[in-house]
Order: structure tokens, then C-alpha cells, then sequence
């Protein structure tokens, strides 16, 4: 049996890998044509195409001069009231200047929030709304252009300083309206923000989001969450300041009966400090693990208890020492797998899929605490669910399941999930496939003969003969390897099936190339394996 290569070791990948971020949503497309023979032709198309393109440039041009010609007189009328300190004026100046930050889709309110932060991922920030940090406009809608010209207007006059001096001042209504505008200069662009937190914003924030009335509260939370989204290093500074948890947890817990509006809002607060990148400190988020296994126990609202599978989904991204915290310290695991169980709401189904993931990504004794739930059945079905991106996170968790060993990878096989895998890996979404060959690959690693052979019986070699393309050309070499040099009895009959599925001749081509690592790589796996059984068969005929 021929060694395992320095070239394969350094391909094969720990099983104890992160998936991709989540997948991308698709815009529908359409179509264009008009039916018929009545239609359009192309160059007709074209010309019409321009000219609305044009006329929308017109529109976009004149609605922004209009509006902040509009936006200029408020703000003057802004800059009169605070002047005079007139509050009646401020108030109306604030509330109109507000209203005008909100077009384009750039409302602030807290009632937009989704439940499962569904605009960012367990792997970075976004501010939410489709607008990139620096304030670019390009793709955007004419009234999200306008959104931004308004708001860019607004920081351009100096007065976001004076809007922060206002917080200091004992009016719901006007801390409301305050609050929202620089919530929306916040939510605009990471520059923004930074000019609003530099201005002193959060401590007045953080003494709002305890003594207001529940409106002005929310509209806080709502800010300092956003504060705390548009960038780790004031997420981290929110995080410095001991209070903000404990007043965070003691609004969920000593407050319960504030309207749910609020305590939606704390969760949410809570799972944009639990997130982004790099991540923030395990220590300082670790007292909150009471709180959300509480959640996980008894909570009756979705998004409520969806925000707290999302901070967990963020504290078990670390290392393995912190997954093992999270997993051993309460009784998570079968809250988790409940919520896998029961629940057909992504906002559920998904941080609870990642949390579980991330937990069986841990070291093995971990993993074999997650396996001790019994949770295959649950991988089995939602293997086979409809949505493409549960189904490729599903295919992640196995393939970090059969690291584990025979033991493992049996318990795999007698649950029949197998035939799932190799089938995906042949009819599946690309990303699918890719999920699916990395569990054949750790199965032939870690597995034994046995299982090796039960999994060729299931046509593996001639889907992972598929999936010979630019960036899998190695693991897929990588795994051939394997199959050959774990199962020296049935070598020979491997290699025929590898020929048969157009291998030889691709890797061939790829020594012919000499494209680095794979030339070497493919160089040393011919020699080895498919010359030598030339040869062997023509010395046996030759006698």
C-alpha cells in the first residue's frame, strides 16, 4: 500500500471547516419581449431602453434638487430653534427632517427589523439596508439616492453634534425624533457613524434605553444596535462599557412585561453584539449564556427566541475550547434540536442549523455530546428539504460528523443518509455538491474498508468523477488517492471504475500542462497507480 503524500495531507481539509457564507438571494429576471409578431426588435429595444434610463437619470436629478432645496429650509428652520432654544420649532424642524431620511427605504423603526438579521451573516456586518459603507450610490433607486444626498446634506451642515446635545434634554417626543435621524445618519454609511458616535452619541443612548418611555426606548435599542452593526470596532466599544449587557439582560428579565416591540428590539441589540468580524470577545459575551438558554426553554415569540439561536450561532464560531463552553455549560443541544424539529420559520430553522453545526465543529468529545441527542433522524429529513441553502448546511454538518471516525461514519450509514449524499453530489446545486464531496472525502479518509466499499457500491466514484473543475481538481485527485490506497483488495477494480468515469485521461492532460501542485500532484497518482497495473497486466499476459 503505497504512503499517504505530503501533497494529499496538505489538500485534505480539516473536517472542522466553516461553511460559505450564507447564499446569495436571486433576482428574478424578466423576459423582455413583448409576444407575437408584434414585438419590439432589438435595436428598438435598445433605444427605448436608453431613453427611460435617461429620462429616470432626469427624474433622480430633478427629485434630489427639489428635495434638498426642502431639506435646506428645515434644516435653516433647525438651526433658528436651536438657536433660540425654542423647542416647539425643533421639534417640528426634526420631525419634517426625520420624515425626509426615511425615503428610499432607510426607515429606522425597529418594526422593520428581521427577526433573523437576515441582511447580515455569522461572518460580517451589513448595515441592512443594501447600502454599502462609504456611501456609494451606484445601482441604488432614485429614492435611495435621495435618501443619501438628504443625509449626506444633513452631516455636511455640522449639525449632527447638536442633534447628540439634545438627548440630554427631558422630551419623549423629541427623543424620539432625534434618536430616528441619527439612527438613519447611522444606518447611511460606517463614515456617518463614526461621526455620530464621535459626537458622544452612545452614552446618552445607553441612559435613554432604561429610563424612556417604551417608544423612546425601543428607538434607542434600535440605534445602538445599529451603532453596534455598522462596525466591530464600536461594537467592541459598546462591549467595553460593562453596563450595556446587564442592562440589556435586566430589561429581558426583570422587565418582562414591557411591550414585546421592546423586547424584540433587547434581543435583536443583543445578537448585533454578538456578531461580525473579527469576532468580539467570547468572556464578555459568555454571561449571557443563562439568559439564552431561558430563551430556548420557555420563550413563546419567534423572532425573540430566533435573535437568541442567532447569538449563539455567533458564540459557537470560535475555537473549540468556546464551543465546548457553550455546549457543556447548559443543557443547549436538545434546544437546538428541538427548534430543528418543530420549526419551519428560517428565522428558527437557520441559526439554529448553524449553532448546531458549529457545536458538532468542535473537538470530538463535543461532537460525540452533540451525537448523544440522537440527531440524525433530524439531519435525514432536512437533508432533503426544499431550500437548496438548509440542505447545503445539512451536507456541512455531516461532513464534520464523519471526521469522527468508523463509529461515527457507521451510525451515518445504518441512518441511510448516504444514498442522500452521493445522489446530491450528482444531481444537486453546485455548492451542494461541493458540501457533499468533502463528506466522501472525510468518509474514505476516516472510514474503513468496509464503509469505503459500501460507498463505492453506491456510485460515488462516478459522481465525484463529475465534479473534475478548476477549484475541486485536487480533492477530488486527493480522494481517488484514497479509494485506491485504503482498499488494496479491491485496488485494481477501483482503478478501472476511476478510468471508466474519464479521470485518467483529465488528470493525464493535467501532467501535460504543468500547472504547479496539480501536475505534481496528478504526476505522482499515475505513476503510481495506473502505470503500474499497465504493466502488471501485460507481464500476465505475456506468460
Amino acid at each position: 500500500m503505497m504512503t499517504t503524500s505530503s501533497w494529499y495531507q496538505s489538500t485534505t481539509m480539516s473536517s472542522r471547516h466553516i461553511p460559505m457564507s450564507d447564499s446569495t438571494d436571486i433576482l428574478p429576471t424578466s423576459s423582455g419581449g413583448t409576444g407575437g409578431g408584434g414585438g419590439l426588435d432589438d435595436s428598438q429595444q435598445s433605444i427605448q431602453q436608453q431613453q427611460q434610463q435617461q429620462l429616470d437619470i432626469n427624474m433622480d436629478c430633478l427629485n434630489i434638487v427639489e428635495m434638498t432645496e426642502e431639506l435646506k429650509k428645515k434644516l435653516d428652520q433647525l438651526k433658528a430653534g436651536l438657536e433660540s432654544n425654542n423647542m416647539l420649532v425643533i421639534l417640528d424642524a426634526i420631525t419634517n427632517v426625520r420624515s425626509m431620511t426615511m425615503l428610499g427605504g432607510l426607515n429606522n423603526s425597529s418594526n422593520g427589523m428581521s427577526s433573523s438579521n437576515s441582511n447580515s451573516n455569522t461572518n460580517g456586518n451589513s448595515n441592512g439596508n443594501g447600502v454599502g459603507n462609504g456611501g456609494g450610490n451606484n445601482g441604488l433607486s432614485h429614492s435611495k439616492k435621495i435618501s443619501l444626498e438628504i443625509i449626506d446634506t444633513i452631516v455636511q451642515t455640522g449639525l449632527i453634534s447638536r442633534l447628540v446635545a439634545l438627548l440630554s434634554l427631558d422630551s419623549p417626543a423629541l427623543l424620539f425624533e432625534v434618536i430616528w435621524t441619527l439612527t438613519s445618519i447611522t444606518r447611511a454609511s460606517v463614515d456617518y457613524a463614526t461621526i455620530v458616535v464621535n459626537s458622544g452619541a452612545i452614552p446618552p443612548l445607553i441612559r435613554i434605553m432604561v429610563n424612556s418611555e417604551d417608544d423612546v426606548m425601543e428607538q434607542s435599542l434600535f440605534a445602538l444596535g445599529t451603532i453596534a452593526e455598522s462596525s466591530p470596532m464600536f461594537r467592541d466599544a459598546l462591549l467595553h462599557q460593562t453596563e450595556v449587557l446587564s442592562l440589556l439582560v435586566g430589561l429581558l428579565t426583570q422587565q418582562p412585561t414591557k411591550r414585546l416591540g421592546v423586547l424584540r428590539c433587547v434581543m435583536w441589540t443583543l445578537s448585533t453584539l454578538c456578531g461580525g468580524k473579527p469576532y468580539p470577545s467570547f468572556e464578555r459575551l459568555r454571561p449571557l449564556l443563562p439568559l439564552l438558554y431561558n430563551i430556548l426553554a420557555s420563550a413563546k415569540d419567534q423572532q425573540i427566541l430566533g435573535e437568541a439561536l442567532m447569538c449563539l450561532s455567533y458564540m459557537t464560531r470560535g475555537n473549540n475550547q468556546e464551543i465546548s463552553i457553550v455546549a457543556t455549560s447548559f443543557d443547549f443541544v436538545p434546544r437546538i434540536l428541538d427548534c430543528m424539529n418543530v420549526s419551519t420559520d428560517k428565522c428558527i430553522l437557520t441559526p439554529a442549523i448553524r449553532t448546531f453545526g458549529n457545536i458538532v465543529a468542535g473537538d470530538h468529545n463535543v461532537t460525540m455530546l452533540a451525537m448523544s441527542y440522537n440527531p440524525l433522524p433530524t439531519i435525514y429529513r432536512l437533508l432533503q428539504n426544499n431550500d437548496a441553502s438548509i440542505r447545503k448546511e445539512m451536507s456541512w454538518i455531516v461532513s464534520n460528523i464523519v471526521v469522527g471516525g468508523p463509529e461515527l461514519i457507521q451510525r451515518v450509514v445504518d441512518a441511510n443518509i448516504m444514498p442522500i449524499i452521493v445522489n446530491s453530489l450528482q444531481y444537486d446545486d453546485y455548492a451542494i455538491k461541493k458540501e457533499c464531496l468533502w463528506i466522501i472525502s472525510n468518509l474514505i479518509e476516516y472510514g474503513n474498508e468496509d464503509q469505503i466499499r459500501y460507498l463505492v457500491e453506491l456510485g460515488c466514484i462516478q459522481s465525484i468523477g463529475q465534479m473534475m473543475c478548476q477549484d475541486l481538481e485536487l480533492v477530488v485527485l486527493a480522494t481517488f488517492n484514497n479509494i485506491i490506497t485504503r482498499c488494496p483488495v479491491d485496488s485494481k477494480r477501483y482503478i478501472e471504475m476511476i478510468k471508466e468515469c474519464g479521470a485518467l485521461v483529465y488528470f493525464e492532460n493535467r501532467v501535460k500542462s504543468d500547472e504547479g501542485q496539480l501536475s505534481i500532484s496528478s504526476k505522482e497518482v499515475l505513476m503510481n497507480f495506473f502505470n503500474a497495473t499497465i504493466f502488471a497486466s501485460s507481464r500476465d499476459t505475456d506468460s
